[in-house]
């Protein structure tokens, strides 16, 4: 597994991931499909913001995931469907050297 920065030229995947039902069940701010226009002004500040760091996951140089994390230390991964219970998520965070917190909605399990 290993990391690499998110460029806009992941938008799509990006935008694949957050609407993926499972990912908008356990969403904290909307449970609503993501517009692509509206995404790609929330990416490109993101991306403008120097203290967010954001990574695409790629397992075997393929995508899998995203990984964000906010300058305070709070961390977002997101798995794409095919690749869940592979414990990527969890790889991703036992290999962090940093201190992160994730908020997490009750009830989700994984």
């Amino acid at each position: 597994m290993k990391l690499k920065p998110v460029t806009i030229k992941d938008a799509d995947f990006l935008l694949k991931l957050k609407n993926d039902p499972e990912v908008r069940k356990w969403a904290i701010v909307t449970h609503e499909k993501i517009l692509r226009k509206n995404h790609l002004v929330w990416l490109g500040k993101k991306l403008k913001e120097r203290d967010v760091r954001f990574f695409i996951i790629l397992d075997h140089d393929k995508p899998v995931g995203d990984l964000r994390i906010e300058a305070d230390g709070e961390i977002s991964i997101r798995i794409d469907s095919k690749h869940r219970g592979k414990g990527l998520a969890s790889e991703v965070i036992s290999s962090s050297t940093e201190e992160v917190y994730a908020k997490i909605v009750e009830g989700n399990i994984a």
